[in-house]
């Protein structure tokens, strides 16, 4: 004991053996030593003193691999430590918290090295290295992230779930999945469906590009990961892209000019969203006694039926959007005839 018949370092019954090999402290303390001897049925005892030898600390020893913070690429944590001036033992804690030992708990002897079986499901696990100097224990820390081999299917990652759409060419990307060999895209208008559209993916692709719809509409997207001979889904909503409606305008003659001649060729733009145009041309604001027709969706007509007194008139140019006529009006003075 550190006191004369204490046993705070060893007590232990011997039988009729004469030795014992016992760990004491390397700090250079006065340790005592009981002997007690059964002879006729009493202990007759003998006392003895020693002083312990310094021994170096040069601190707890050091784990050197893995390095601190890395991420396995297996189950095996294979762990290498140096040695520690002084150490008799070592022992080796592994967890899923810090100072943990729900993995391994162990002693090490004067081993230094040892490898776990630790999760592989991307966790994070902790190592508490103990190192056992002149009687006292001293721990170095160290943490790992596992591999991730567990079976997981893909997300889609872009676009965000639940966001509009920003064109009618939308690139979905995902990634995540482990131990997929395949995907399967399905895009439809309602939960579940892939009215518009459905495609088989390879196991290394991770994105596509798919033209929607441009109305506004919910768009359900669904990504089936394929694991072993299982699809897992994986569901998304969006809101369609909606185009900007926008009105035909007309090109050519130039509005508010003077035309040369009865005869004329107008010209105008798509506009956006525009799915029929129709034009009109009269004495007055939306008159149609010079012309009036449905032009379908062509940009451009010709009209002989002008008026050539140099009198003013007005063209009316029409643009279904979203099941709505919606017009421009322009002014022109007609051609004065010689």
């Amino acid at each position: 004991g550190s006191s004369p018949d204490g046993y705070d370092l060893y007590n232990g019954d011997e039988g009729t053996g004469t030795s014992r090999t016992v760990n004491v402290p390397g700090d250079g303390r006065r340790i005592y030593v009981t002997l007690h001897c059964l002879i006729g049925g009493a202990y007759q005892s003998n006392s003895y003193w020693y002083t312990t030898p310094a021994l170096p600390d040069g601190g707890a020893a050091q784990i050197t691999s893995p390095t601190n913070g890395s991420t396995l690429g297996s189950a095996s944590l294979a762990l290498v430590w140096s040695a520690a001036a002084g150490a008799t033992q070592y022992y080796l804690f592994v967890g899923n918290s810090s100072g943990g030992n729900d993995i391994y708990a162990g002693s090490q002897g004067t081993a230094l090295a040892r490898t776990v079986t630790v999760p592989t499901d991307g966790r994070v696990v902790y190592v508490t290295l103990w190192s056992l100097i002149n009687g006292v224990w001293k721990q170095t820390t160290a943490w790992f992230t596992t591999a991730n081999t567990t079976p997981q299917r893909a997300i889609i990652t872009s676009p965000a779930n639940g966001s509009t759409l920003t064109d009618a060419a939308t690139t979905f990307i995902w990634g995540g999945g482990v131990g997929v060999s395949s995907y399967a895209l399905w895009i439809g208008s309602s939960a579940g469906a892939y009215d518009l559209w459905s495609s088989a993916e390879s196991g290394a692709t991770t994105s596509r590009t798919v033209t929607l719809p441009t109305d506004g509409r919910k768009i359900y997207v669904t990504l089936y990961s394929l694991i072993g001979s299982v699809y897992y889904p994986a569901s998304y909503i969006y809101t369609a892209y909606t185009i900007p409606l926008v009105k035909a305008a007309l090109l050519s003659p130039t509005p508010g000019s003077t035309l040369d001649c009865a005869s004329e060729v107008f010209v105008w733009d798509a506009g956006q969203g525009a799915t029929a145009y129709h034009l009109s041309i009269g004495r007055t604001p939306g008159g149609t006694e010079f012309y009036s027709a449905n032009e379908g969706t062509r940009l451009y007509r010709t009209v002989t039926t002008l008026p050539y007194d140099g009198s003013p008139f007005y063209v009316t140019l029409w643009s279904l959007l979203g099941g709505s006529w919606q017009k421009n009006e322009y002014m022109f003075t007609s051609w004065l005839a010689p």
